[in-house]
């Protein structure tokens, strides 16, 4: 059974520093938030709510819905392609959309043994381009 995790995504209102708090369902389930965050809250705002792919990448990194991935190709002489995760509500999966193209694709385990998290939407924003 997969994994199911969420990454929650905050923003310091006034520095714009992120950060990412990933908690299991199990976890969700149990806690106040308002002890388990060891941050004062009412200085960050909720940005985005990811939820975790049930895949890792080749080092073996957790990928969430926002993530950011290269993929190396086969062979070396394969230039590098950027994919930005995302769920597609009409397919009820996650799906692997390129950035220059904006075609997508499905992803699975096998194609995730060749890619690599580089960053996320929320953290690194210039890698949208």
């Amino acid at each position: 059974m997969r994994e199911i995790k969420f990454s929650y995504i905050f923003q310091h209102e006034e520095t714009g520093n992120i950060i990412d708090k990933r908690f299991t369902l199990e976890q969700i389930e149990e806690i106040d938030f308002g002890h388990y965050i060891t941050f004062d809250l009412h200085r960050f705002a909720l940005v985005s709510k990811r939820q975790f792919t049930g895949l890792k990448d080749k080092n073996d990194k957790e990928i969430y819905e926002g993530d950011i991935i290269t993929n190396y190709g086969i062979t070396n002489e394969m230039k590098a392609r950027k994919y930005q995760i995302v769920f597609t509500d009409e397919r009820a999966r996650f799906s692997a959309y390129d950035l220059s193209s904006r075609w997508g694709t499905s992803i699975s385990s096998y194609d995730m043994r060749q890619c690599e998290v580089i960053g996320n939407v929320y953290e690194n924003p210039e890698l949208l381009n």
